[in-house]
Protein backbone atom coordinates (compact mmCIF):
# COMPACT_ATOMS: atom_id res chain seq x y z
CA UNK A 1 0.00 0.00 0.00
CA UNK A 2 1.39 3.41 -1.00
CA UNK A 3 1.53 6.32 1.39
CA UNK A 4 1.77 10.03 0.63
CA UNK A 5 2.77 10.96 4.20
CA UNK A 6 5.21 13.86 4.60
CA UNK A 7 7.70 11.82 6.58
CA UNK A 8 7.84 9.09 3.93
CA UNK A 9 8.36 11.61 1.11
CA UNK A 10 11.27 13.24 2.96
CA UNK A 11 12.73 9.86 3.85
CA UNK A 12 12.84 8.60 0.26
CA UNK A 13 14.18 11.93 -0.96
CA UNK A 14 17.11 11.65 1.41
CA UNK A 15 17.84 8.09 0.22
CA UNK A 16 18.23 9.38 -3.33
CA UNK A 17 20.91 11.93 -2.36
CA UNK A 18 24.48 11.07 -3.33
CA UNK A 19 26.39 10.81 -0.05
CA UNK A 20 29.64 9.56 -1.63
CA UNK A 21 32.96 11.34 -1.88
CA UNK A 22 33.88 12.62 -5.27
CA UNK A 23 32.81 15.19 -7.77
CA UNK A 24 29.19 16.10 -7.24
CA UNK A 25 28.97 14.12 -4.02
CA UNK A 26 27.85 15.60 -0.74
CA UNK A 27 31.31 15.01 0.75
CA UNK A 28 33.22 16.81 -2.01
CA UNK A 29 36.05 15.60 -4.16
CA UNK A 30 38.25 14.40 -1.31
CA UNK A 31 41.48 15.53 -3.01
CA UNK A 32 43.29 15.59 0.32
CA UNK A 33 43.37 11.79 0.46
CA UNK A 34 43.63 9.88 -2.80
CA UNK A 35 45.86 6.76 -2.72
CA UNK A 36 45.52 6.30 -6.48
CA UNK A 37 47.29 9.63 -6.97
CA UNK A 38 49.78 9.05 -4.17
CA UNK A 39 48.02 11.46 -1.79
CA UNK A 40 47.95 9.65 1.55
CA UNK A 41 48.61 12.58 3.89
CA UNK A 42 46.35 15.37 5.06
CA UNK A 43 46.38 18.58 3.07
CA UNK A 44 44.83 22.01 2.84
CA UNK A 45 42.30 21.05 0.17
CA UNK A 46 39.19 22.06 2.20
CA UNK A 47 38.87 25.83 2.85
CA UNK A 48 42.52 26.52 1.91
CA UNK A 49 44.24 29.21 3.98
CA UNK A 50 41.66 29.06 6.77
CA UNK A 51 43.70 28.80 9.97
CA UNK A 52 40.89 29.35 12.44
CA UNK A 53 40.84 27.06 15.48
CA UNK A 54 37.41 25.50 16.09
CA UNK A 55 35.94 25.77 19.58
CA UNK A 56 32.65 24.99 21.22
CA UNK A 57 30.05 27.66 21.87
CA UNK A 58 28.39 27.18 25.24
CA UNK A 59 27.89 23.74 26.72
CA UNK A 60 27.71 20.49 24.82
CA UNK A 61 24.37 18.73 25.06
CA UNK A 62 24.68 15.05 26.00
CA UNK A 63 22.28 12.33 27.07
CA UNK A 64 23.21 13.11 30.70
CA UNK A 65 22.69 16.85 30.30
CA UNK A 66 25.06 19.74 29.57
CA UNK A 67 28.69 18.71 29.61
CA UNK A 68 31.10 20.93 31.58
CA UNK A 69 34.81 21.22 30.97
CA UNK A 70 37.23 19.99 33.63
CA UNK A 71 38.05 23.51 34.85
CA UNK A 72 34.39 24.32 35.50
CA UNK A 73 33.91 21.03 37.34
CA UNK A 74 37.03 21.67 39.43
CA UNK A 75 35.80 25.12 40.45
CA UNK A 76 32.35 23.76 41.29
CA UNK A 77 33.82 21.00 43.50
CA UNK A 78 36.17 23.47 45.20
CA UNK A 79 33.30 25.86 45.93
CA UNK A 80 31.16 23.02 47.31
CA UNK A 81 33.99 21.79 49.56
CA UNK A 82 34.59 25.34 50.82
CA UNK A 83 30.91 25.67 51.78
CA UNK A 84 31.01 22.30 53.54
CA UNK A 85 34.17 23.29 55.43
CA UNK A 86 32.65 26.62 56.49
CA UNK A 87 29.50 24.87 57.68
CA UNK A 88 31.57 22.42 59.73
CA UNK A 89 33.63 25.21 61.35
CA UNK A 90 30.67 27.48 62.12
CA UNK A 91 28.44 24.62 63.29
CA UNK A 92 25.63 25.40 60.85
CA UNK A 93 24.76 21.70 60.74
CA UNK A 94 23.91 21.66 64.48
CA UNK A 95 20.45 20.51 65.53
CA UNK A 96 18.55 19.33 68.61
CA UNK A 97 16.00 16.52 68.68
CA UNK A 98 13.54 14.96 71.09
CA UNK A 99 11.32 12.35 69.47
CA UNK A 100 9.57 13.95 66.50
CA UNK A 101 10.59 17.46 67.59
CA UNK A 102 13.68 18.84 65.84
CA UNK A 103 15.11 22.36 65.76
CA UNK A 104 18.21 23.39 63.80
CA UNK A 105 20.66 26.18 64.56
CA UNK A 106 19.61 27.86 61.31
CA UNK A 107 16.04 28.01 62.59
CA UNK A 108 17.22 29.47 65.91
CA UNK A 109 19.27 32.16 64.15
CA UNK A 110 16.33 32.98 61.89
CA UNK A 111 14.11 33.36 64.95
CA UNK A 112 16.61 35.63 66.71
CA UNK A 113 16.95 37.78 63.55
CA UNK A 114 13.20 38.17 62.92
CA UNK A 115 11.94 41.43 64.53
CA UNK A 116 8.33 40.28 64.09
CA UNK A 117 8.93 37.43 66.55
CA UNK A 118 9.77 39.71 69.48
CA UNK A 119 7.65 42.07 71.60
CA UNK A 120 9.92 45.08 71.07
CA UNK A 121 9.80 44.67 67.29
CA UNK A 122 13.58 44.25 67.08
CA UNK A 123 15.90 41.33 66.45
CA UNK A 124 17.76 39.96 69.45
CA UNK A 125 20.90 42.11 69.84
CA UNK A 126 24.50 41.00 70.19
CA UNK A 127 26.18 42.14 73.39
CA UNK A 128 29.57 41.59 75.00
CA UNK A 129 29.57 39.34 78.07
CA UNK A 130 32.28 38.19 80.48
CA UNK A 131 34.10 34.99 79.51
CA UNK A 132 34.10 34.00 83.19
CA UNK A 133 30.31 34.23 83.27
CA UNK A 134 30.08 32.09 80.14
CA UNK A 135 32.59 29.58 81.49
CA UNK A 136 30.34 29.01 84.52
CA UNK A 137 27.54 27.60 82.32
CA UNK A 138 29.65 25.76 79.76
CA UNK A 139 28.33 22.25 79.20
CA UNK A 140 30.68 19.43 80.23
CA UNK A 141 32.04 17.56 77.24
CA UNK A 142 35.18 15.96 75.85
CA UNK A 143 35.66 18.30 72.91
CA UNK A 144 37.79 17.71 69.84
CA UNK A 145 40.84 20.03 70.19
CA UNK A 146 40.94 20.66 66.44
CA UNK A 147 37.34 21.88 66.43
CA UNK A 148 38.07 24.08 69.43
CA UNK A 149 41.08 25.63 67.67
CA UNK A 150 38.99 26.22 64.53
CA UNK A 151 36.16 27.93 66.45
CA UNK A 152 35.53 31.51 65.27
CA UNK A 153 35.47 33.83 68.27
CA UNK A 154 33.73 36.54 66.25
CA UNK A 155 30.50 34.48 66.06
CA UNK A 156 28.07 35.22 68.88
CA UNK A 157 27.54 32.59 71.58
CA UNK A 158 23.83 31.73 72.01
CA UNK A 159 22.80 31.49 75.65
CA UNK A 160 19.49 30.02 76.83
CA UNK A 161 17.63 32.15 79.39
CA UNK A 162 15.33 30.03 81.59
CA UNK A 163 11.75 30.70 82.71
CA UNK A 164 13.04 32.64 85.74
CA UNK A 165 15.18 34.96 83.59
CA UNK A 166 18.53 33.39 84.50
CA UNK A 167 21.24 32.11 82.22
CA UNK A 168 20.64 28.38 81.88
CA UNK A 169 23.13 26.99 79.35
CA UNK A 170 25.10 27.64 76.20
CA UNK A 171 22.98 26.46 73.31
CA UNK A 172 25.58 27.14 70.63
CA UNK A 173 29.19 28.19 71.16
CA UNK A 174 30.66 25.84 73.78
CA UNK A 175 33.74 25.35 71.57
CA UNK A 176 34.20 29.13 71.38
CA UNK A 177 33.93 29.54 75.15
CA UNK A 178 36.31 26.63 75.70
CA UNK A 179 38.82 28.20 73.33
CA UNK A 180 38.55 31.60 75.04
CA UNK A 181 38.86 30.29 78.61
CA UNK A 182 41.02 27.15 78.45
CA UNK A 183 44.71 27.89 79.26
CA UNK A 184 45.99 25.41 76.67
CA UNK A 185 44.64 27.63 73.86
CA UNK A 186 45.89 30.97 75.21
CA UNK A 187 48.85 31.03 72.80
CA UNK A 188 46.53 31.25 69.76
CA UNK A 189 46.55 34.67 68.15
CA UNK A 190 42.78 35.25 68.19
CA UNK A 191 42.66 34.29 71.88
CA UNK A 192 45.48 36.72 72.73
CA UNK A 193 43.59 39.47 70.88
CA UNK A 194 40.29 38.65 72.55
CA UNK A 195 40.29 40.34 75.92
CA UNK A 196 37.87 39.09 78.60
CA UNK A 197 34.53 39.19 76.74
CA UNK A 198 32.72 37.32 73.96
CA UNK A 199 29.75 38.37 71.81
CA UNK A 200 26.49 36.85 73.10
CA UNK A 201 22.84 36.59 71.99
CA UNK A 202 20.16 35.38 74.38
CA UNK A 203 17.41 32.91 73.57
CA UNK A 204 14.80 33.81 76.18
CA UNK A 205 12.50 30.87 76.82
CA UNK A 206 9.94 33.12 78.52
CA UNK A 207 8.97 34.60 75.16
CA UNK A 208 10.17 31.83 72.83
CA UNK A 209 7.85 29.53 70.83
CA UNK A 210 6.39 26.54 72.70
CA UNK A 211 8.56 24.03 70.84
CA UNK A 212 11.66 25.92 72.01
CA UNK A 213 10.45 25.74 75.61
CA UNK A 214 9.84 22.00 75.32
CA UNK A 215 13.20 21.23 73.74
CA UNK A 216 15.58 23.63 75.49
CA UNK A 217 14.23 23.69 79.04
CA UNK A 218 16.32 20.68 80.03
CA UNK A 219 18.58 19.79 82.92
CA UNK A 220 22.27 20.14 82.11
CA UNK A 221 25.58 19.04 83.55
CA UNK A 222 27.84 22.07 83.87
CA UNK A 223 31.58 21.79 83.37
CA UNK A 224 32.30 24.28 86.17
CA UNK A 225 30.30 24.75 89.39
Amino acid sequence: MESSGRFERIFFKMLKEDMTAGAGGALGTGDGFNPSKGNIDSSDWYAPGDARVPYKIGRVQTRKGNAEDSETKRKRKKKKKKCEDEEEVTGLDTSWEDGDLKITIKEVLKYLDDPNKHDDGKKVPVKEESTDKLKAIMIADDRDPERVKAANLEHAVIVVVDMEGNWKSILDGNHRVDKATNPKYESLQDVRDLGDTLPVRELDLRTAPEEYKKLFNYEIEKEYD
